[in-house]
């Protein structure tokens, strides 16, 4: 941050957070109370539900409503938001079956944003998904491994746009994500502890007895050693280390809110896959905040609402 004449303070660093959902809120949060950072996020709300959401944002995080990348209600203006030296978008592209485009965030980006604009541009981000690695029989699956999942490779086709686009690019695969606001703990208490009204996809999901899974922390952990260490066209996993099954999840849960611990599921299913995070640890010099559940967990029941906190 630079003081210049008469006080006025100049960011150094701008980030632009394309989609403030859970995660994109929760990256706002972290790094608008990083010295030295602006921070704008889009949403395709207007200002007024967005600020009904439940998810509390910091006051110094610039909005922008109303930019629906793949529908109706517009796209980034030219030259709006200026000065961004840093890009990341949360968006998953439209699950479409088709060898164009299937991402037009990257085109809006692109439409609004000039030459200079880009040049400015140090970093980029896309958060995607470990789905995208399939079934692997319970073996272990690393970022450079074979992508099994047919009914994800929308996904894969847009991190080969943003890599092939951007030469800053750098590609997330997220874990299941949560946090506060969203974890088997508010499950439970919405339930009042109950397994019994459960979808038969949520069923589905208590079956598996590997689960990644990633604190909306370390998501911002990551992504500020990311940062801090760039490795422009590098894929990481981001994931902790535990895949525990979700029952084992919500009985732990279940004890921290002294509720009767629910039943696990018959007919669980053998391991699809063990997704492996060396990578961030190695390369980022990632220290995981949250390396489990348990932790994770413990400081929710605690009122550690990071990156909530505002």
């Amino acid at each position: 941050m630079v003081v210049l004449q008469g006080g006025l303070v100049h960011q150094d660093k701008h980030l632009l957070i394309l989609g403030l959902g859970y995660s994109g809120v929760g990256v706002a949060n972290y790094f608008s109370q990083k010295q030295g950072w602006k921070v704008t996020g889009t949403t395709r709300r207007d200002i007024d539900a967005f600020h009904a959401s439940h998810l509390p944002l910091h006051d110094a995080v610039d909005i922008m409503p109303c930019v629906d990348f793949g529908g109706q209600m517009g796209r980034l203006k030219p030259g709006s938001p200026p000065m961004v030296t840093h890009i990341l978008s949360t968006i998953p592209p439209p699950n479409v079956d088709s060898e164009c485009s299937v991402d037009p965030v990257i085109q809006s980006i692109k439409e609004s944003m000039d030459t200079n604009d880009l040049s400015r541009v140090q970093w980029m981000g896309y958060l995607s998904t470990t789905r995208l690695y399939g079934d692997h029989q319970g073996a272990p699956v690393w970022e450079d491994s074979e992508l099994r999942d047919t009914a994800s490779q929308h996904r894969y086709r847009a991190e080969q746009e943003w890599l092939e686009n951007f030469s800053q690019t750098h590609i997330f695969r997220c874990g299941g994500i949560y946090g506060p606001y969203r974890s088997v703990i508010e499950s439970l208490v919405q339930s009042g502890g109950s397994t019994a009204r459960l979808r038969p996809s949520q069923r589905a999901r208590r079956r598996r007895s590997k689960v990644a899974r990633c604190h909306v922390y370390d998501i911002c952990n990551v992504i500020e050693k990311s940062m801090m260490y760039p490795h422009p066209g590098s894929v990481y996993n981001i994931v902790d280390d535990d895949p525990a099954p979700r029952w084992q999840v919500e009985a732990y849960a279940a004890s921290l809110l002294d509720y009767p611990v629910p039943p696990q599921e018959t007919g669980m299913e053998p391991p699809d896959k063990i997704v492996m995070n060396e990578r961030i640890k190695k390369e980022l010099h990632v220290d995981l905040v949250f390396p489990s559940y348990r932790e994770g967990l413990d400081a929710i029941i605690a009122g550690d609402m990071r990156p909530f906190y505002v």
